[in-house]
């Protein structure tokens, strides 16, 4: 298989069907549910990471409100910050977005084949 930016002498040029938007959405649709098929074990213990960690700070300010009951809002206002944050650090998150994306020309049958696969997935 050869990728070239020039079409091949002769080669008949098919006008796409679908625009350059509608292609990135598919590309970016076909990255998720390649990931979507990895392991994702990591993910699960991140969690379990997080939950453990809710707990303690869940723990923390229980004890200071229990010292101080005349704090307990600024408190309160302080917790919601400080759980916001440990989510936002924490939770597990894959973010991808392509940053290049390129029209070649394919001169074999498989280059074809996975160009559909990619089509079939939108």
């Amino acid at each position: 298989m050869q990728w070239t930016a020039e079409p091949p002498v002769g080669a008949i040029i098919q006008e796409s069907a679908e625009d350059l938007l509608t292609v990135w959405g598919k590309l970016k649709l076909y990255i998720a549910a390649q990931i979507e098929q990895e392991d994702s074990t990591w993910a699960d213990e991140a969690g379990l990471r997080l939950q453990e960690e809710l707990e303690q700070l869940e723990t923390y300010y229980d004890s200071l409100l229990l010292d101080s009951k005349d704090e307990s809002e600024l408190l309160a206002r302080d917790k919601r910050v400080r759980i916001q944050e440990l989510k936002w650090r924490t939770l597990p998150k894959i973010q991808v977005e392509p940053i290049f994306m390129a029209l070649l020309y394919m001169e074999s049958a498989w280059a074809r084949t996975q160009l559909n696969s990619i089509s079939e997935l939108a």
